[in-house]
C-alpha cells in the first residue's frame, strides 16, 4: 500500500490565509443594504431621497396609487429591490447599474421619469449617492396592493397614504437641535463634562 505524504505545514498555513482572504472579499461583495443603516444615512433618505419619491413618484409607483404604472412601487426598499415589469429599480451599491438612475438622467428617450420633467442635478446626484451608500431605508412595514384596498404586508389593516407633512411633524432627522438640560446626578464629583452627567443619569 502506497501512503501519501503528509501535508506541508507551510501549505497548509498557506491554503488557509488564502481561504481567509477569499471569505474576506466574498463578505465584502454582499450588498450593504442588508447591514442595518446608520442614523446618519436613514436621516439623508428622510431629507433628500423619501420627499422626493414622495412627490414625483409616488402617485403612479405605490400602494396607494389609483392605477400602478409598470408594475413598480416605490414606497418601500423590497418594491425597488425586486423592481417591476423591467426589472428591479436598483442595484445596492451600484448606481451604474441602477434602472432608476438610467431613468431620471434622460438617457434613455423611452424611460425618463418623472414624465413632467427631469429632476435638478443636486436631487440626481442625492439619489446616485443614497444607492452607493447600499439605499439604507428604515425599518418599517411593507406596503402592498390588494384587489379591494391597499393593506400592510401581513395584516388585514388599510394602508395610509403617505404624508410627508406629517412625517417631517414626526420624524427626528427634521426636528430643530436645542440644547436638552442638564440632568442632576447624586456623584457629583465624577463628572468632568456635561455629557457625564447624562451618562451617570
Amino acid at each position: 500500500m502506497v501512503l501519501s505524504p503528509a501535508p506541508s505545514p507551510i501549505g497548509t498555513a498557506k491554503s488557509q490565509r488564502l481561504l481567509g482572504l477569499l471569505s474576506f472579499f466574498a463578505l465584502a461583495t454582499i450588498p450593504s443594504v442588508i447591514r442595518a443603516a446608520s442614523p446618519e444615512e436613514i436621516a439623508f433618505f428622510e431629507t433628500k431621497i423619501r420627499p422626493v419619491l414622495a412627490e414625483k413618484c409616488y402617485s403612479c409607483h405605490s400602494a396607494k396609487s389609483e392605477k400602478l404604472k409598470a408594475g413598480l412601487q416605490l414606497d418601500h426598499i423590497d418594491h425597488l429591490l425586486n423592481g417591476g415589469d423591467s426589472g428591479p429599480a436598483i442595484v445596492a451599491g451600484d448606481p451604474g447599474e441602477s434602472l432608476l438612475i438610467e431613468t431620471i438622467l434622460y438617457g434613455n428617450p423611452d424611460l425618463q421619469m418623472p414624465p413632467k420633467g427631469k429632476l435638478a442635478a443636486a436631487s440626481i446626484a442625492d439619489f446616485e449617492k443614497w444607492i452607493a451608500m447600499g439605499a439604507p431605508w428604515p425599518e418599517e412595514t411593507k406596503p402592498i396592493r390588494t384587489a379591494g384596498a391597499t393593506k400592510v404586508d401581513g395584516s388585514d389593516a388599510v394602508m395610509e397614504a403617505f404624508d410627508l407633512a406629517k412625517r417631517r411633524n414626526t420624524h427626528w432627522c427634521w426636528q430643530p437641535i436645542h440644547r436638552p438640560e442638564v440632568p442632576t446626578v447624586s456623584l457629583t464629583d465624577w463628572p468632568r463634562k456635561d455629557l457625564d452627567r447624562f451618562i451617570l443619569a
